[in-house]
């Protein structure tokens, strides 16, 4: 997260630096002469290609990804009903367990898809009910959806699949899923720095 600030300072430090060079070639080419004013006109275009091009390395990649969900996610999930927790949690850590995966089994479609609902069949499965097998799986599930979009507990579903899939003595699986979810644009900086380290340390035990 550090470095990743640091390099945005410095691409919008390059950046300023070539504008504020091709606003002085334009200046410099009223004041000299027909041939020089031409070379100066050139130098400018190259100074302002120069800082799009800046621009598109330091910065086009946050801005399409913060529209993206615009983009692709019109109004209904601005009107999408919110996941309630509270009743699920009450089930699992009642007298019956159980109960709270028939709860969740009983939802609509749209509510299953929802990282809060998945995260809860997790944490039932490996944490209440000893299925440390079906919580691996529903946490693929997940992960595997289309439509995904940047929540907070897409990290913690992510990481529960690491952990589940290394406790089962499947770690290589655990870290094909880390590599893979790096590359996809639903964490942020942050999170992603978790991510990678937890990457690290895992092909780090894998290879001692």
């Amino acid at each position: 997260m550090f470095w990743t600030k640091i390099r945005k300072i410095l691409g919008a430090i390059l950046i300023l630096v070539c504008l504020a060079a091709g606003l002085l070639m334009i200046l410099s080419a009223r004041v000299f002469g027909a041939e020089s004013a031409i070379i100066c006109v050139g130098l400018a275009a190259f100074f302002g290609v120069l800082a799009g091009i800046l621009f598109v390395r330091f910065y086009l990649y946050d801005i399409s990804e913060a529209f993206t969900g615009f983009l692709l996610f019109p109004r209904r999930f601005l009107k999408e009903t919110p996941f309630e927790t509270g009743a699920v949690y009450a089930l699992m850590r009642g007298p019956d367990p159980a109960k709270a995966e028939d709860f969740l089994n009983a939802l609509p479609p749209e509510q299953k898809r929802r990282p809060e609902a998945a995260l809860a069949r997790i944490e039932l499965y490996r944490d209440h009910l000893g299925r440390p097998e079906a919580a691996l799986t529903a946490a693929e599930e997940y992960l595997a959806l289309s439509g995904r979009r940047k929540n907070p507990c897409g990290k913690a579903i992510l990481l529960a699949f690491a952990d589940l899939a290394t406790d089962l003595g499947e770690p290589h699986r655990a870290c094909e899923m880390l590599k893979r979810e790096l590359r996809r644009p639903f964490y942020t900086d942050t999170e992603k720095s978790e991510i990678r380290l937890r990457l690290d340390f895992m092909t780090e035990q894998i290879g001692s």
